[in-house]
């Protein structure tokens, strides 16, 4: 069972080839908001793993784990017949106006793009490469969302768990988005149980049971039942033959 404190962001493939966030989630320490993109790589033994179905149905999250592959966050076994392997997610990319994706402090590297040379130096100033807080990136995101009306010029962001990751993957960022490092997941307990590949056939409900003559003594007699606010507004009356009595 997945615990409250889990809950499971669902993706969707777009027309593009590429895995979107259609409902917020957690995954560890970050979290997935809706419309987020993310950026897939080539897997690894502990990256977080986009699996999609042989057939219908939506990519979900998982990794490899000591029983092949499961399910993330909940650690459900995943049959491989059913799943594959699209890739690992190696970052988190949005809109500049949606801020960071968890807490923890990571290092931040900006590129920026338009204007002359002295906006750029201006602009520089504000937007310099560094080790942020999730509170100070957030105030970053939102001065660069603003940046193309304010300073004339546009800004991309990379945040990663150092300066060598956050440059490697800023030159490849669009511009007015934030892409974030996804950082190594944490081991987790996995399900036990044997794994059923599926699709799975609906369950048709069984046929009612004919019953014979002789059942219908067996059945238990309804008795009538009068409303409880019956008594409490009107004095409860039984017919009897042209009678009434009252109870």
């Amino acid at each position: 069972m997945v615990a409250h404190m889990f809950q499971i962001p669902r993706l969707e493939q777009t027309v593009d080839g590429r895995v979107a966030v259609t409902r917020w989630g957690r995954i560890d320490n970050t979290l997935l908001r809706v419309g987020d993109r993310l950026v897939l790589g080539a897997p690894t033994a502990d990256s977080l793993l986009v699996l999609v179905p042989r057939g219908y149905g939506r990519p979900m999250l998982g990794r490899r784990g000591s029983v092949g592959l499961v399910a993330e966050p909940s650690g459900v076994p995943v049959s491989t017949q059913r799943w594959s392997v699209a890739g690992s997610v190696q970052a988190v990319e949005r809109e500049l106006e949606r801020g960071g994706v968890g807490a923890g402090q990571r290092y931040v590297a900006c590129r920026l793009e338009g204007g002359d040379i002295a906006t750029l130096a201006k602009a520089r100033a504000l937007f310099a490469d560094g080790p942020l807080s999730e509170r100070d990136l957030i105030r970053l995101c939102s001065v660069a969302a603003v940046a193309p009306e304010d300073l004339n010029v546009q800004v991309a962001i990379a945040a990663a768990s150092d300066q060598a990751a956050a440059e490697a993957i800023l030159c490849d960022v669009p511009l007015g988005a934030i892409r974030i490092e996804m950082p190594a997941g944490l081991p987790r307990a996995e399900a036990s149980g044997m794994v059923v590949p599926g699709p799975w056939q609906p369950r048709v409900p069984a046929a009612p049971a004919q019953l014979t003559f002789e059942d219908l003594y067996d059945l238990p007699i309804p008795q009538p039942r009068v409303a409880i606010d019956q008594f409490e507004h009107d004095d409860a009356q039984l017919s009897l033959f042209d009678q009434r009595e009252t109870g």
